[in-house]
């Protein structure tokens, strides 16, 4: 019997569940002072990706802009996009 559910588009769900989970893991996360911790609370972040972060930021500087994070081997324009409002360069 499903007459109770709620039939919803699954990218609908998927985009609640991931804005969920960043709202609940977070706050803001500054990613030129992030642990990889810090950072791995952020949705589709990974140790790997986490310790590729801190890679570039120790290679090139701190990030000047948000966006700068797609530099990052590995961050493309899909998880930037889930990930973006969430992310901050400076206190």
């Amino acid at each position: 019997d499903n007459e109770n559910y709620i039939k919803t588009d699954d990218n609908d769900l998927l985009d609640n569940i991931e804005k969920d989970y960043n709202e609940a893991n977070l706050g803001i996360v500054n990613i030129n002072s992030a642990s990889s911790e810090e950072l791995q609370s952020l949705y589709g972040i990974g140790p790997a990706l986490a310790s590729k972060i801190i890679e570039y930021r120790e290679t090139y500087g701190y990030f000047e802009t948000v966006e700068e994070i797609k530099e990052v081997s590995g961050i493309g324009d899909a998880t930037y996009e889930k990930i973006k409002e969430f992310i901050k360069v400076k206190d």
